[in-house]
């Protein structure tokens, strides 16, 4: 007599048995994370749509008032070949552009991250608060990292920043 077909009956018995255990918390867990998906979903487009909407009307408002400090420039600092009529237009056109994908999508992915970090940890300390703290442990190690990847970030936007100067140089001009 072969074992194996008394076995393998039995592991479908206890595999059976465990579903109709478990079947119930089964289904909730995939109508929460479903539910989570949505959620999601719904939270990702009006993260994404409303700092689009900030971004745009940054950009549209500094535009306007770059535009307003160029006509009240007096002739002769035209003449200037820095200040030539196609220099001009690039900043006006390009260099704002740069603004509103800081404000926009940037910031935006600065808050959901930020709030992401935080309620992970609120959730950490209300779970396991021996885990958060272990975890809190290596917080400064993370800010370094971090800050490491702000100073190679910081260091290919120096144009951005530059031109933002020129900007506010010559709005309070």
């Amino acid at each position: 007599m072969n074992f194996r077909s008394i076995v393998i009956p039995q592991l479908f018995l206890l595999f059976s048995q465990a579903y109709s255990l478990f079947s119930h918390i089964i289904e909730w867990l995939a109508a929460g994370f479903g539910f989570l998906a949505v959620v999601d979903i719904v939270a990702q487009y009006f993260q994404t749509y409303l700092f689009e909407i900030i971004g745009e009307r940054m950009t549209r408002r500094i535009r306007t008032d770059y535009f307003r400090a160029l006509l009240r420039q007096d002739i002769g600092w035209f003449d200037d070949p820095a200040n030539t009529l196609g220099a001009l237009t690039s900043r006006l056109a390009v260099d704002i552009k740069l603004i509103r994908l800081t404000v926009g999508q940037g910031t935006g992915s600065a808050v959901q991250t930020m709030t992401s970090l935080l309620v992970a940890f609120i959730i950490a300390l209300v779970a396991a608060w021996q885990f958060a703290l272990a975890f809190l442990a290596t917080m400064p190690l993370l800010a370094i990292t971090e800050a490491i990847n702000w100073a190679l970030m910081k260091g290919g936007d120096s144009g951005s920043k530059k031109v933002s100067y020129q900007v506010y140089v010559l709005l309070n001009s």
